[in-house]
């Protein structure tokens, strides 16, 4: 989503800056010479043209810019929605919850000059989802919480707080990681995680008795990343096992 609205927001300026930037070339073209003289009015008939282009080029772009913005704040507050009633049923401090947040606003801000990633921080990693594989979650909710203790943010803070998320779920702490899963898809909505995390957050919505956000969740699945065919389709089968509409 950052980048595909920083597209959007730089076509406008981009048609600005080529108009200003051919303005002396048509403003030459415009004045007939000796050997322009017959061909001045189709010259000028095709700048006409592409202005008139160029306008309407503008507006669609801001027009996409305005739908982009408002699918994202829409999607910022669905999440925020979710965050404040998961933390209200676990008793938390509703305050602490804070303002909804657009969608990518929050990646963009971690993601500007990450750090380089050390060896040790993916071998801890790596041997967390070990652990996972081996059916060991609570070694797993160790090492991933060790790791998130020294690394609140950088590279791999995605993929720690996803493990995370997985070895509460089979711990069955079904609150803490449907928690885990919303705060990953707030924070990094394209994340190379964010498909699984939010699928694994419909299911635990559903385990927690909240069939309705189950059923709308599990639903975005498709239609934010539709290329995701495998994991859609386990949505879709959560849906119908849940009984969605």
């Amino acid at each position: 989503m950052p980048g595909l609205r920083a597209l959007f927001l730089s076509l406008p300026l981009f048609a600005a800056g080529a108009g200003a930037a051919l303005a002396p070339a048509l403003a030459t073209m415009l004045v007939p010479g000796p050997a322009a003289a017959q061909s001045g009015g189709a010259q000028a008939a095709q700048i006409q043209a592409l202005g008139e282009e160029v306008r309407r080029l503008t507006g669609r772009v801001q027009e996409l810019e305005a739908k982009i913005d408002r699918i994202a704040r829409d999607g910022g507050q669905r999440i925020n929605d979710l965050d404040y009633r998961l933390t209200m049923q676990e008793g938390g401090d509703a305050g602490m919850v804070g303002d909804p947040v657009a969608l990518g606003g929050i990646a963009a801000a971690l993601s500007a000059g990450a750090p380089p990633v050390a060896v040790s921080e993916k071998l801890t990693l790596e041997q967390a989802e070990t652990a996972l594989a081996n059916d060991d979650p609570t070694t797993a909710r160790k090492l991933v919480g060790e790791f998130l203790e020294q690394n609140p943010s950088g590279p791999l803070t995605p993929r720690a707080r996803f493990i995370l998320g997985r070895s509460l779920s089979e711990l069955g702490e079904t609150r803490s990681a449907a928690q885990i899963y919303l705060g990953y898809v707030q924070t990094w909505p394209q994340g190379p995680d964010a498909p699984e995390s939010l699928l694994r957050l419909g299911s635990a919505l559903a385990a927690l008795n909240k069939g309705q956000e189950a059923c709308l969740t599990l639903a975005e699945v498709a239609k934010r990343f539709p290329d995701a065919s495998e994991l859609v389709g386990a949505a879709d089968a959560e849906r119908q096992r849940i009984g969605c509409r």
